[in-house]
């Protein structure tokens, strides 16, 4: 219908009322001109020649469609739509039958017979309409105050204040104050050409107090559901029954969501804005937002739920003049997880990457920000300096007799749980931390001193060890030494080459001879000392260089949750430093990723770097799954940052309903 209406007009109609009056004009022309407008017919015959005239066939239709809207039926059977034509040809002269009215009507598709014997009009819109007209021609505008509460004289009763006084509807709706009359009534005013300017006022006032800061709850709850209602009304056929509304829910609609159940509020920002999207919900989210649109708008309302990917696939292809948002880069859609899962799946547009994807690069160019921070680099100097002594405890205990493996092992019990007592401090509050840092690179320093006395009492044995390991001998150089391990026997030993490595590029500076290292960098090194700590810590944490990680939001508090479990099993030191890192993770990471406030950049930052040294100890116990989960985690806390400063794409809800 709307092809033919575009054929025989330069553009299609901005209302519905102007588009079904051009649908209907086009539909009843026996014979379109195409040069011609459909509102200039060629003059009518004379009347003896048995035809009607457009505005006459017009007024017997009108006058049938309101008998079929008011015995609530979408078709009649043959001889009661005869009889009602009949009825309607008897205020018009000419002679033509009942019979061949229909005959005519049916020919031009405006009349289809749905059934055997049962007749009804191609779209039950364009009865609306014609049932429209018939109200506004015949002056029966009280029978529409009276169903302002019944949704089945609505798109009746838009149709008719497109070109009526809306004002009687209007009060109505206001002295029903129902879901259903005020959503009428907002549609009233912005569908009607003719609404007193005191009743708009009033309208907008009554919007307006659902987002007071003192609302009533009721009233808000009354607001919400005829917002949803109404956004539900805009829903595009899209076949089997199915619609779907083709603009994403707005934030106002949101805003009044995340009020009533007190939701987190989307990653993308909120306000009451009834122009703009609300963006940035998670998925689960946008569950919680579907049922409670089905709450608010009454059990009466259509019920909706999120639509399919193949939905909103087809909504692009059959609608995309009207949806124009979800071919901008970066736009994606919740979908209806069917049977893939408990949350929602993301529907993106074709040929653009997930934008839950976080690379190995996004993840080291985050840490590299993170380590620039003097008090997070000194905590994971604090846990790194640990684990160069337990990398050379496991590399010797392998290499030599029992004798040193037992010294190294002495020493490693020794500085476990003094380093686990520094780390209990909450550095990112306490940021005198010099104390602390000295103290426990005095410990690992001591460790150094130990190993080197070890290998000149092995002898011939120790001198071979340190060959073949590239041991620097002077190791009482501490944590300024190369303490590169060319013996890649083991993944431990391969992690513990990266975290020396790390150490090493963080400090930048050796130690006093037969004292303890310097305090602080040299001026002009901290930055790319920061950089290269960083790179060694992302690699030793097994993060992939190529490709990347798909983060779900949604499942980071269980899956940090399981990855800190990990480190509390009974087989692990409750005083190691492992443990006690795992255990603030799981603190940290509940607050950031269960979202009990909106979270805050500086706070996400404490959770990556925790989660990378523990992905690389996990690894380096053969801990699989464990160090994969803190990967997604350390990911997660990237895309949230990007989210939270808006710099990823975000994700938008689209209403589907029957």
């Amino acid at each position: 219908m709307m092809v033919n209406v575009h054929r025989y007009a330069s553009a299609l109609p901005g209302s519905r009322a102007e588009l079904y009056r051009k649908i209907f004009q086009v539909m009843l022309r026996s014979s379109p001109d195409a040069d011609s407008e459909p509102e200039d017919p060629p003059a009518p015959p004379p009347a003896e020649s048995g035809a009607l005239r457009r505005p006459d066939k017009e007024r017997v239709l009108a006058g049938l469609a309101f008998t079929m809207m008011k015995r609530r039926v979408r078709d009649l059977p043959r001889q009661q739509a005869l009889d009602n034509i009949a009825h309607g040809l008897r205020r018009n002269p000419a002679a033509i039958t009942p019979r061949e009215f229909l005959a005519d009507i049916e020919h031009s598709g405006i009349l289809v017979e749905r059934e055997r014997g049962r007749y009804g009009f191609a779209h039950h819109t364009l009865g609306e309409y014609l049932a429209a007209t018939h109200i506004r021609d015949n002056r029966h505008s009280r029978l529409l105050t009276k169903q302002v509460d019944d949704v089945w004289w609505r798109e009746t009763t838009l149709m008719y204040v497109a070109d009526a006084d809306a004002d009687p509807i209007v009060q109505a709706c206001l002295r029903s104050h129902s879901i259903t009359a005020l959503t009428l009534a907002f549609d009233c005013a912005r569908h009607s050409g003719a609404l007193a300017p005191e009743l708009r006022r009033r309208l907008d006032a009554v919007r307006a107090s659902a987002f007071s800061e003192n609302a009533d709850p009721a009233h808000r709850r009354l607001v919400a559901g005829a917002l949803a209602a109404r956004h539900l009304h805009s829903a595009l056929p899209i076949g089997d029954g199915r619609h779907l509304c083709p603009q994403p829910v707005a934030q106002d609609l949101y805003w009044l969501f995340v009020q009533e159940t007190r939701t987190p509020p989307p990653d993308g920002g909120l306000a009451p804005d009834p122009g703009r999207p609300a963006v940035g919900a998670w998925g689960r989210d946008a569950q919680r937002f579907v049922s409670w649109a089905n709450a608010v708008t009454g059990a009466d309302a259509p019920r909706c739920q999120l639509p399919t990917r193949d939905e909103v696939r087809g909504l692009v292809a059959k609608a995309g003049s009207i949806t124009p948002w979800l071919s901008e880069p970066g736009a994606c859609v919740w979908t209806d997880p069917g049977g893939n899962g408990p949350t929602p799946g993301l529907w993106v547009a074709a040929a653009r990457p997930d934008p839950r994807a976080v690379s190995g690069q996004d993840i080291l160019d985050a840490a590299v920000a993170d380590v620039a921070d003097d008090v997070v680099l000194s905590q994971l100097k604090l846990v790194n300096a640990h684990v160069v002594v337990h990398m050379l405890d496991l590399t010797l205990t392998h290499a030599v007799d029992a004798s040193i493996g037992l010294t190294i092992r002495d020493l490693v019990r020794t500085l476990d749980p003094d380093l686990a007592r520094h780390l209990a401090h909450d550095f990112a509050h306490d940021r005198d931390v010099t104390q602390a840092l000295e103290q426990a690179r005095a410990h690992a320093l001591e460790c150094t001193r130990a190993v080197d006395r070890a290998l000149t009492q092995a002898g011939e044995p120790g001198r071979r060890l340190v060959a073949a390991l590239g041991l620097d001998r002077d190791l009482t150089r501490g944590l300024g030494a190369d303490l590169t391990l060319g013996l890649d026997h083991t993944r431990r030993s391969a992690v513990g080459v990266a975290q020396a490595r790390a150490v090493r590029a963080a400090h930048e500076q050796p130690a006093e001879p037969g004292g303890a290292p310097h305090a602080a960098a040299e001026p002009g090194h901290e930055r790319p000392a920061a950089a290269r700590f960083a790179e060694s810590l992302v690699r030793s944490a097994g993060v992939p260089e190529d490709g990347g990680i798909t983060v779900d939001l949604d499942a980071l508090a269980e899956t940090a949750r399981q990855a800190c479990v990990a480190f509390a099993e009974p087989e692990t030191d409750p005083e190691s430093w492992a443990a006690v890192v795992a255990g603030r993770l799981a603190e940290t990471s509940a607050a950031g990723f269960g979202r009990r406030r909106p979270p805050a950049l500086a706070d996400l930052a404490v959770i990556r770097l925790p989660a990378l040294a523990l992905a690389a100890e996990a690894d380096a116990r053969r801990m699989r799954d464990t160090g994969a989960r803190l990967r997604a985690v350390a990911a997660g806390i990237t895309l949230l940052q990007r989210r939270v400063a808006g710099e990823a794409p975000l994700e938008a809800i689209l209403l589907a309903r029957a």
